[in-house]
């Protein structure tokens, strides 16, 4: 079964969604969108159809993502009062000295079991990988993650920290124990020419997708004026 981003051109791209209870990693550097598309993804889940969400943060206050969501147009007071989207804080048990990697999937488990979210956002997860640093376990950790997740039925965009300069994760680890991967970045912007934000579905388990990379903008709606017309981008991965 398919489970619409509600991003209309986006879910076209992608054959139609992501596979419910598949894991999706959503790449990038900073300011190409990451967060606003998770959020997106949950608040359109909730709002088109009926789905309940969690946004999990590693890292930043639940105060300032909620802050940050209020100047997004699709964000809904109502349905994270209603219950239908919550925001879930695990930074403080990240920060600690010792990160004991095995408790943060319990936690996140414990909570996705109380939610019963059927769309979760974990944002970022690059610092598990950070905290694991050793490349096998850090596999092991992503995939019991997806493994709790998936066994919930629920579908997962886990939000991935990447190289401004090469757009390439910095645990690309990550990206090989998922079921899908969006790749978000930037290219040009010098002093006769504007950036402009890219797009690429590299990784679409089952599935017929755009394999071209697509133009995009950001603004108040989130993830709008989708195109897939960039035949070449203008740096080498």
């Amino acid at each position: 079964m398919r489970i619409k981003t509600g991003i209309e051109e986006l879910d076209k791209k992608l054959g139609g969604g992501f596979f419910r209870g598949s894991t999706i990693v959503v790449s990038g550097p900073p300011a190409v969108g990451k967060t606003i598309m998770g959020l997106q993804f949950l608040f359109n889940g909730a709002r088109k159809f009926g789905e309940h969400g969690s946004y999990i943060t590693l890292s930043e206050p639940v105060s300032k993502t909620m802050a940050f969501c209020e100047k997004l147009s699709y964000f809904d007071q109502s349905l994270v009062d209603e219950g239908m989207i919550t925001f879930l804080d695990l930074g403080p048990l990240m920060m600690r000295h010792k990160i004991d990697v095995r408790s943060v999937l319990h936690e996140i488990g414990v909570l996705m079991d109380k939610t019963a979210a059927d769309r979760i956002v974990i944002d970022p997860i690059t610092i598990i990988s950070f905290a694991v640093r050793d490349v096998y376990e850090s596999r092991i950790a992503i995939l019991r993650m997806a493994g709790v997740i998936s066994s919930l039925d629920s579908t997962s965009i886990l939000i991935s920290e990447a190289n401004e300069m090469t757009g390439i994760p910095f645990f690309p680890i990550e990206e090989f124990v998922a079921d899908a991967v969006v790749r978000m970045t930037l290219q040009g912007g010098d002093t006769t020419k504007e950036y402009e934000r890219i797009m690429q579905i590299r990784k679409l388990r089952g599935s017929d997708h755009e394999r071209r990379w697509i133009r995009y903008g950001i603004t108040e709606d989130g993830i709008v004026g989708i195109e897939a017309d960039v035949t070449e981008v203008l740096f080498k991965r």
